[in-house]
């Protein structure tokens, strides 16, 4: 049998990346990272770049020995979720599903960090940080990796069995590879920051579809304030073109009138201010192969959906996960990447469907979109296996998640 350096090289440091290595190396897997930076240090007042975090997630987490590490007071936990459509509501809370929570929003750089805490010290791992990939070539049952290092300059070549892209949606590995992609322009943008409301949100991830498209307010942390939540607000691209001059308080009028339109402005009341707002041009991209020989997608790099059911990282957690579990699985490395492939293409695919559906269905004019959202929410109301099938799904925690998120 060959003999190589590693048994797998990751190309990537962010959460994904770091995520697929501590699962590995937690196998004996002998695991290299690659990363061109190490992550920003972590700062004492909360960052506004956030991401919702599903049960599922969390007890993949768990077991990847991160979870336990994050600062509890740094957790924006969520117990109830409402969604909202043409006055049609459907509600859950975790407890009538047994949950003892149905999602968090946390901080993207603590968990980046903790990650990597547990990385410096694995036996198994090895953090080649800064550095890069110049080339990679294939070898008898593994691949070849030449290195450069932040000066440009040729550095080592390694030998591994599986080199794992995890370098996100504009993956170089993947275009290496030549591995084409779909990609759907939804000629959107979001709304992103943390925003100030007349009330507290008290532990409700809330979404209303507004006439422009799906807004949603998410709890933040105490320390950000009682009454402070991070909105996701998906609008058509060219209404944001037409408004482009305005400032952060003519948006949130902007933003009011549009929540004023339908029966009540919502259970947190108007939104009275905004902190350092970003607006992300929305694209979907799907790869048409997460694995070609020996390279393996994982992530934004194996596909990216639209922020309005907060799946993206959740998605990538799961391929994590899911490859772990699949090589575990397999004695063949060629039989656990065939696994891997049928089943991260075949539910990530249906998962992304799924919501670009939902985003389109919502635009149909007329408010036709919107009344359809809201007979399929009274379905929802009227139907308990519905209503469970629906958590399970958006918690991660359905029967083809992986075995840890279900555990």
């Amino acid at each position: 049998m060959p003999k190589f350096d590693f048994d797998a090289v990751i190309v990537g440091g962010g959460i994904v990346g770091a995520m697929t290595a501590k699962l590995l190396a937690d196998q004996d897997w002998q695991v290299c990272l690659l990363d061109q930076n190490h992550p920003k240090s972590l700062q004492q007042t909360l960052n506004t770049r956030v991401v919702a975090i599903s049960p599922g997630s969390q007890r993949i987490m768990e077991k990847a020995g991160i979870w336990s590490t994050l600062d509890p007071e740094r957790l924006g936990v969520y117990r109830q979720m409402q969604v909202e459509s043409q006055n049609q509501t459907v509600k859950f809370s975790a407890q009538e599903h047994g949950l003892p929570e149905l999602g968090w929003i946390v901080e993207t750089d603590l968990i980046q960090n903790r990650a990597w805490d547990r990385l410096a010290d694995h036996p198994n791992v090895m953090i080649k940080s800064p550095a890069q990939w110049h080339d990679w070539s294939e070898k008898s049952n593994g691949l070849k990796v030449r290195l450069v290092d932040e000066h440009g300059d040729l550095a080592e070549t390694i030998s591994t069995r599986l080199l794992i892209a995890a370098d996100g949606a504009r993956s170089a590995l993947r275009q290496s590879a030549e591995i084409e992609t779909t990609l759907w322009d939804y000629n959107q943008v979001a709304l992103i920051g943390p925003v100030v409301t007349g009330s507290p949100n008290q532990g409700m991830a809330w979404q209303r579809f507004t006439d422009w498209g799906p807004l949603a307010l998410l709890p933040l942390p105490n320390g950000y304030g009682p009454e402070t939540s991070s909105i996701v607000w998906s609008i058509p691209s060219h209404e944001h073109q037409k408004r482009t001059d305005l400032s952060n308080e003519q948006w949130l009028k902007v933003i009011n009138n549009q929540l004023s339109k339908d029966s009540n402005i919502g259970p947190m009341g108007c939104l009275e201010s905004i902190k350092e707002p970003k607006w992300v041009p929305l694209k979907r991209q799907q790869a048409k192969q997460l694995v070609k020989g020996r390279l393996v997608l994982v992530g934004d790099a194996a596909h990216s959906v639209h922020p309005l059911a907060g799946q993206g990282l959740n998605v990538g957690i799961a391929d994590a996960a899911a490859l772990a579990e699949s090589l575990a699985d397999f004695n063949s490395v060629e039989l656990a990447l065939k696994h891997y492939q049928r089943w991260r293409l075949s539910q990530s695919t249906l998962s992304s469907t799924g919501i670009h559906l939902i985003n389109e269905l919502q635009r149909l004019p007329l408010k036709m979109g919107r009344l359809a959202l809201g007979g399929s929410f009274w379905m929802a109301n009227q139907f308990w296996p519905i209503r469970e099938r629906l958590i399970q799904i958006a918690c991660g925690i359905d029967h083809d998640s992986p075995k840890s998120a279900r555990l």
